[in-house]
């Protein structure tokens, strides 16, 4: 598998044009680089958290706050016109930036959700989209018999309030669970 980090509108259709199986970012992609990423079959792994993560610290220079604003503007819209041509894309937060923690997907599926994927989408971008693009599909991603069991249990029904993925429950990797916040003993 071979993945691009790349932001601008060159870098984007470079990167589709070479044969990458995904994008990350595409922050300042035009309509043309996301077209590109659509007929080439790239996915986009748009990071949304990263831009909006960032606007919350209360570190930043007027400057460069105006110049992140900016570029969120711009990142947010290209996130959905990949979405309207029909890209498909994957949840990832480039865990790594400053505020950035693994903690935070259920962020970026909601920022997902926000940018034009339905709440079932945008779950679908942080399970079987991301395993598919992983070369992972056949062992997890989705609840299939054969496949590992890693699951989490959400009070509330995602579908309806994707916020509730912010509080899960239990989290069970490969069938052995690993947090239980409802009082009973992990194993």
């Amino acid at each position: 598998r071979s993945f691009s980090h790349a932001q601008n509108s060159a870098s984007v259709v470079r990167s589709a044009l070479g044969g990458v199986h995904s994008v990350e970012h595409a922050f300042l992609a035009d309509c043309r680089a996301i077209r590109t990423l659509h007929e080439c079959g790239t996915v986009l792994v748009p990071t949304l958290a990263v831009t909006a993560v960032t606007l919350e610290r209360t570190d930043l220079s007027e400057i460069y706050r105006l110049r992140m604003l900016e570029i969120q503007r711009m990142h947010w819209e290209s996130c959905e016109e990949a979405i309207r041509e029909g890209v498909t894309v994957v949840a990832g937060t480039d865990c790594g930036v400053p505020g950035i923690l693994p903690s935070m997907l259920w962020r970026e599926i909601c920022l997902l959700n926000d940018r034009g994927l339905t709440p079932m989408n945008a779950i679908k971008a942080a399970t079987i989209r991301a395993a598919e693009l992983l070369g992972l599909d056949h062992q997890t991603g989705s609840i299939e018999p054969g496949k590992q069991a890693d699951l989490i249990l959400v009070q509330g029904d995602p579908v309806k309030d994707l916020f509730c993925l912010s509080k899960m429950e239990l989290v069970m990797k490969a069938g052995m669970v690993k947090k239980d916040n409802r009082g009973i003993q992990a194993i």
